[in-house]
């Protein structure tokens, strides 16, 4: 009989599973007798942990493998003697106590430019559920050795002890030094003159900001550093700045006596501006008046500049309106019991919060769209969220309950995946002269792509906002690339850009003095719910070209017809009608309760006999697969857009998709024919949604019409 196991095997190892032979996590380890006076478990004695383990790990060298720590009924009945399993049980929580099996991690945490070590951290996971499952029993954490004095000093990375009472903004000073001294023009803001008469200023003369010196709201073209804000109003009443009592605000003391009508988050803003030795904020309530539809298209207009000049902005992410302020704020407003575990004499372990991206990722201030680009633009935020607060710039993470701050860091953990600023390379602007060659295509198309997939994700309060929450984005693609932008789509790729597809539940925007949508179907803006693009990834994910039946590429200032607010998109191409079919040809199983469905595409008419030919397909939102189920009866039209290189992995069986020759497949358009133009033999249009064909599909449909898309 072999030695008994670290870890419990459940069915058992797979001999051919060449990556958990490779992590060894289920390897036989002989089991010391167990022994409840040593504070351990006989399992997590056999792990043998030292502080050499945690602080220099061979930078070239294979992470240690995975570590079985027991099941989760096991670690609840052993956390009564054991430190260990303790630590775990309370991290875990108020779970189901089945069988799932807990698996340490070895990760790299803290890498010093130069060095040859890295150190590391172990992050507790539930085994056999991928880290990105929302049916985890619980969520991963990170546990590192804590503060112990003399060999805390060994290492870059370490648990901090909290501060108990209230949020230590001696620290919080120390970062914003540091980040200063250490990281020098990456994080330092751009400067910028907001006198009236240059193009770049949009006509904006003046920046408003909050003089907590003087105590009003001041107009300066030469703004000093100042502090930005960012923060959800939800439905708390929210102080607003009105053309009735903005000549009040600008009188000095005047912010005193309004002091009380503010909401919570931004008192409370205030008073850590004064912490910090800082003096002017910018506060999008205050700093715009609300009721002045002139001045609120003007300011918003140059909001990528308001947050890029900032030296700082106060990210406030607790809560879910503006009177839910800042927690750990005041002495005595929170309360901090860090879990540890003595391991040995030499070795205390302690739980690390969420790290920063974590605890946002949960926040109501991280669903709403316009603190997308609030945080995007921003070259250094401060994060307020569970009582604690992060820092973050292009060069760090830091909290408060772990210490990273060295200036040879070149990265730790809490860095990974962290983007605060656009970071556009101005040096690629040139191409925009050379709009047809791909270079330029790969410059800058995946990532608009990937910032419009993950801002349409967001919730707008007003979905009429659906562009103004995202014009600070575009005027950074305006400026680093010359680009010119319609309803958000860049005319420059206006082919490429039109191909985006529904990535949840959608629905039209409408709104405004009438009730006629206010932006064009064809646009991400025209529709409420996220959007997604083909993967540039994709294993044939080449760019689309122009069709070559097109007598001219896409109009883009083409007026629509009257009764229609939104411009349209011109186009001389071929219309067809084809049938929908309940035909998926991906080979990817259906998820249940998918927001989207993709439907198979056929001929006009239903076959004679046998199965409906299979032509391409579309992806619509899941309403159409709820409201068809029975099958289509009737043809729906379709427009060509331009060639494709071939099918997605999400269209068509890979196999089946590399058979076919490279532009052998067109981009279309389901589109609902609406009224005649005024302009004769015009069709007008909505789109509906878009897809790929095969080219063989359309050899019968020859014939040219002009279309408007509205």
């Amino acid at each position: 009989m072999g030695p008994p196991l670290l870890f419990h095997p459940g069915s058992g190892p797979d001999p051919d599973d060449e990556i958990r032979n490779a992590r060894a996590w289920y390897r036989r380890i002989e089991l010391p007798p167990e022994d409840k006076s040593l504070n351990l478990c006989s399992r997590h004695r056999a792990l043998a942990l030292t502080w050499d383990q945690f602080k220099a790990w061979p930078a070239g060298q294979d992470l240690p493998p995975h570590t079985g720590l027991g099941s989760l009924p096991e670690i609840k009945l052993k956390s009564e003697y054991c430190n260990f399993c303790r630590l775990v049980y309370r991290a875990v929580g108020d779970v189901p106590m089945d069988g799932t099996d807990v698996v340490g991690c070895w990760i790299r945490d803290g890498e010093i430019a130069g060095a040859r070590t890295t150190s590391l951290r172990m992050r507790i996971v539930p085994h056999q559920i991928g880290l990105e499952d929302t049916r985890l029993p619980f969520q991963p954490f990170d546990v590192v050795p804590f503060d112990s004095g003399p060999q805390s000093s060994q290492t870059p990375f370490f648990g901090r002890r909290l501060k108990e009472r209230q949020i230590d903004f001696s620290l919080v000073r120390n970062w914003m030094q540091q980040c200063a001294h250490w990281h020098g023009v990456e994080c330092r803001p751009s400067r910028t003159n907001w006198k009236a008469g240059s193009s770049a200023d949009n006509g904006v003369p003046f920046i408003r900001l909050l003089d907590l010196s003087e105590n009003c709201l001041i107009e300066t073209h030469s703004p000093g550093p100042f502090v930005c804000l960012s923060y959800v109003w939800g439905r708390a009443p929210v102080f607003k700045t009105l053309q009735g009592n903005i000549e009040q605000l600008k009188q000095p003391g005047s912010l005193e006596s309004q002091l009380n009508a503010f909401p919570r988050s931004i008192r409370d803003a205030i008073e850590v501006v004064k912490m910090l030795g800082e003096r002017f904020l910018w506060v999008d309530s205050i700093c715009i008046v609300q009721d002045d539809d002139d001045d609120k298209e003007r300011q918003i207009s140059v909001m990528d500049r308001v947050y890029e000049t900032a030296s700082l902005t106060l990210v406030l992410a607790g809560g879910d309106s503006a009177d839910s302020g800042i927690g750990g704020l005041e002495d005595g407003s929170r309360r901090t019991e860090q879990n540890t575990a003595h391991y040995s004499g030499s070795l205390v372990l302690v739980q690390l919060l969420p790290n920063c991206n974590q605890a946002i990722g949960k926040s109501v201030w991280n669903s709403r769209g316009w603190t997308y680009q609030e945080r995007l633009l921003s070259n250094r935020c401060l994060v307020f969220i569970d009582d604690t607060v992060y820092f973050q710039c292009h060069r760090a993470t830091w909290g408060e309950d772990y210490t990273a701050e060295d200036m040879r860091m070149a990265v730790c953990a809490p860095m990974m995946d962290i983007e605060l600023s656009l970071n556009l390379d101005p040096s690629r602007a040139p191409l925009i002269a050379q709009h047809r060659i791909n270079t330029h295509r790969t410059a800058y198309f995946p990532y608009y792509c990937r910032l419009v997939e993950e801002y349409t994700s967001r919730h707008m309060s007003f979905e009429t906002d659906r562009i103004l929450g995202f014009e600070a984005v575009l005027n950074k693609f305006r400026t680093t690339y010359g680009l010119s932008f319609m309803y958000g789509l860049p005319e420059e790729m206006l082919h490429e850009s039109l191909l985006w597809q529904p990535g949840n539940r959608m629905k039209r925007v409408a709104g405004g003095k009438t009730s006629w949508p206010m932006f064009p179907s064809w646009s991400w803006a025209g529709w409420i719910g996220a959007v997604e693009y083909n993967s540039p990834h994709d294993f044939n994910g080449l760019p689309p070209k122009p069709d070559i039946f097109h007598s001219a590429p896409p109009a883009s200032n083409a007026h629509s017809p009257p009764g229609f607010s939104p411009y349209g998109i011109g186009l001389r191409t071929r219309i067809g009608q084809f049938r929908l079919i309940i035909d998926d040809r991906s080979g990817k199983p259906e998820p249940p309760g998918r927001p989207f469905y993709r439907f198979g595409i056929s001929t006009s008419s239903p076959p004679s006999s046998g199965e409906d030919p299979w032509l391409g397909s579309t992806r619509l939102p899941g309403r159409w697969r709820r409201k068809y189920r029975d099958g289509f009866t009737s043809p729906f039209w379709f427009i060509v857009l331009s060639e494709a290189y071939g099918f997605g992995a999400d269209e068509l069986g890979k196999m089946a998709a590399k058979k076919r020759e490279p532009y052998s497949v067109l981009n279309v358009m389901l589109v609902e024919k609406l009224q005649p133009s005024p302009r004769q033999n015009q069709l007008v249009v909505e789109r509906l949604g878009v897809g790929r064909m095969t080219k063989d599909a359309w050899s019968a449909v020859t014939e040219l019409a002009d279309i408007l898309i509205v």
